[in-house]
């Protein structure tokens, strides 16, 4: 809220608007974790705090000089003669006036800032809300991505696993047929070998 507004009964003090937020951390304490984001609508709404604020800024200097120049008419009605005492409490009150109208506009002033913050803090969380699902989701797809990758690398090494025991037991089988087939075939020519000697016998003992 922008200093120069008092309470009802109190006099109105001057000075500058008070644009800090409420809660902003000092300095050396952490700074904000939340998450930084920037849209037209918030860019526009933030331009439209920092106008009002610059009006409220005005408005306190000027119901600052409203009431000076209040109570320098007010003390020139009492010390003014009687000719004089009309004239001077009609100023008074002008004045007295000027610094009531003074006061309502920088009331106004302070009511547009807290109405313009508003939006631009409901347009923050939008906006934030906002890139917070579109991270929310980005991560979903790279956690599926990564998921997916995982299986089928895992699936890739099962099969390769399975490929490669497959061969090795074709191997097994491959060799096992050519170890029967070496033997039959050292079976074989041993029985050719014993018929050719067989022959060779027989045919000895006809030609003696």
């Amino acid at each position: 809220m922008v200093k120069g507004i008092a309470a009802k009964g109190k006099k109105l003090k001057a000075g500058p608007p008070n644009l800090k937020k409420k809660g902003q951390s000092k300095v050396g304490q952490k700074k904000s974790s939340r998450m930084k984001v920037s849209s037209a609508a918030l860019l526009k709404a933030n331009a439209t705090v920092a106008k009002f604020e610059k009006e409220a800024r005005a408005a306190v200097k000027t119901s600052a000089t409203a009431r000076k120049r209040a109570v320098v008419a007010k003390k020139a009605a009492k010390k003014a003669s009687k000719a004089k005492a009309s004239t001077a409490k009609r100023a008074a009150k002008s004045a007295q006036n000027t610094a009531k109208k003074a006061a309502v506009k920088l009331a106004a002033a302070n009511a547009k800032i807290r109405t313009a913050k508003a939006k631009a803090r409901a347009i923050e969380l939008a906006v934030t809300e906002k890139a917070k699902k579109i991270a929310e989701e980005a991560k979903r797809k790279a956690d599926l991505e990564k998921a997916v990758a995982a299986f089928t690398d895992q699936w890739n090494k099962k099969r390769d696993k399975a490929e490669a025991a497959k061969a090795a037991r074709k191997a097994r089988k491959d060799a096992l047929k050519a170890r029967i087939a070496a033997r039959k075939a050292a079976k074989k020519e041993k029985l050719d070998a014993l018929e050719v000697a067989a022959k060779a016998k027989a045919a000895a003992r006809k030609a003696s």
